[in-house]
């Protein structure tokens, strides 16, 4: 049998229309480029969905818990009404992306998947046409890993993704075991909670979120066990056995019994039928392996799967797609450092940060690593919403250099951006309190914090002090 080709030339094609994919596909249509974006559709794939959901939820709940506070008796919002209201949210957000709307923006969107192929040239074969291109970038969806636990091919579980796709969360047990130890595990874990249900939170490491700085891990477990959600640390399941409706989870030498099991753990791409190894593209660890530049083994193929705290994030591979495209096609030089890169947990308080932890600046930089922190319940607004738990702290070296920040509590994710901007510039710590702050907003922190900081003495200041 004889099969023919429709050999098509693009300068990019990118694999894969997810959040990540899409964006790359607007800026390479944008910088006049002819690009093909393929669907490579996945019943697995992790769209944006779930960060609309995790999101919403923690908001909506927060706002409820913020009515509670003027409450006789506290009220919680129904589960359906609040599913169907992120719905119309998640329809109305993803309709703006849809592939009929990608399509009339130039793009060359190819519904259905296919694979790389190396013979006779480089290529992506999709519905009998291979697609040529200098640069291939796979944008993969994603999935939370599944350990493989003796008798748990005999029982029901849920995935942080199929939780939010369940048409009725009221089927929900009780007793819920949550096992990961991700930014999506904590946030599910304190949504469920709040909305009333027992949480045990199950991670294999000695502390929760690994990838933030320490004392926001212990300020974060805090508040889960004041709200009553058990956290087990250093745990892997070995065994889970179904008993009268109830699901037995062995710990070690321990069993707990819970109504239902979600894995919220580490992430994974999925990169099934894409044949990667036929074309020298390597995984490690469940992530298709890239260098600094997103390079794979393969230097024409490029990759956009990035983990934050177990968990793929959204801005961080946002942002990596649109410096690597605007290097791909324009040739712009592509430093991408993820330090740089904000980062933020749907979470109440919510958390963001950027830049080096402490730690990790003092392990680079020693005694020139100075740090001020500062505690959010000082400023107004904190004061009159009576939400007065978390701190900002800065982290900068004794030149001034800005090296990170840490911040836990409401309008984080909007504060953050400040530092992030600073940071990229390369501005000093000392040029954020030249910036004007609106009173009685969160932003005021930044400069009273900034105002604590000693003030350089150039040598005329010393020459005057020491005449006197």
């Amino acid at each position: 049998m004889t099969f023919y080709f429709i050999f098509v030339v693009y300068d990019l094609v990118i694999i894969g229309a997810t959040p990540a994919g899409i964006e790359a596909a607007l800026l390479a249509v944008n910088l006049k480029k002819r690009v093909a974006l393929v669907q490579q559709p996945s019943n697995d794939n992790l769209e944006a969905s779930e960060d609309i959901f995790s999101k919403g939820y923690s908001q909506i709940i927060h706002l409820y818990k913020l009515l509670n506070h003027w409450q006789e008796t506290a009220i919680y919002p129904q589960w359906q009404r609040l599913r169907q209201w992120l719905e119309e949210v998640d329809k109305t957000i993803n309709k703006h992306h849809s592939l009929a709307r990608l399509a009339t923006e130039g793009i060359d969107v190819i519904l259905g998947g296919g694979e790389f192929v190396r013979l006779p040239h480089l290529g992506f074969v999709v519905n009998g046409r291979q697609l040529l291109a200098k640069h291939y970038l796979i944008a993969p969806g994603f999935y939370p890993q599944v350990p493989k636990i003796f008798g748990l091919d005999e029982v029901n579980y849920f995935t942080a993704q199929t939780l939010w796709q369940e048409p009725n969360l009221d089927n929900l047990g009780q007793h819920l075991g949550i096992i990961g130890n991700s930014s999506m595990a904590v946030s599910l874990a304190q949504i469920l909670r709040r909305l009333g249900k027992e949480i045990s939170l199950i991670i294999e490491d000695s502390y929760l979120l690994p990838d933030v700085d320490r004392e926001i891990s212990h300020l974060v477990t805090a508040i889960l066990e004041a709200e009553g959600i058990k956290i087990l640390p250093g745990y892997c399941p070995s065994q889970v056995k179904a008993i009268e409706g109830k699901k037995w989870l062995q710990l070690g030498n321990h069993v707990i019994e819970v109504d239902d099991l979600i894995f919220a753990g580490n992430y994974q791409v999925n990169e099934q039928g894409l044949n990667l190894a036929g074309v020298g593209v390597k995984l490690e660890q469940g992530l298709i392996r890239v260098n600094q530049q997103l390079q794979t083994d393969n230097s024409r193929i490029y990759a956009i799967n990035l983990l934050r705290n177990n968990y793929p994030d959204p801005t961080l591979n946002h942002r990596a797609a649109f410096g690597l495209v605007k290097h791909l096609l324009t040739g712009e030089k592509f430093n991408f450092n993820p330090e740089q890169i904000p980062s933020f947990i749907a979470f109440d308080p919510a958390i963001a940060w950027v830049g080096l932890t402490g730690k990790a600046a003092q392990d680079s930089y020693g005694e020139e690593v100075k740090m001020i922190n500062y505690p959010i319940k000082n400023i107004v607004p904190q004061q009159i919403w009576g939400e007065t738990t978390g701190f900002c702290q800065l982290i900068y070296r004794q030149d001034g250099k800005i090296l990170g920040a840490q911040i836990v509590g409401n309008q984080a994710a909007e504060m953050i951006s400040i530092i992030s901007l600073a940071l990229q510039e390369n501005l000093t710590i000392q040029s954020l309190n030249k910036n004007i702050y609106t009173w009685g907003s969160m932003g005021e922190i930044i400069g009273e914090m900034t105002e604590l900081i000693p003030q350089k003495k150039s040598w005329l200041t010393w020459l005057k002090q020491l005449f006197r």
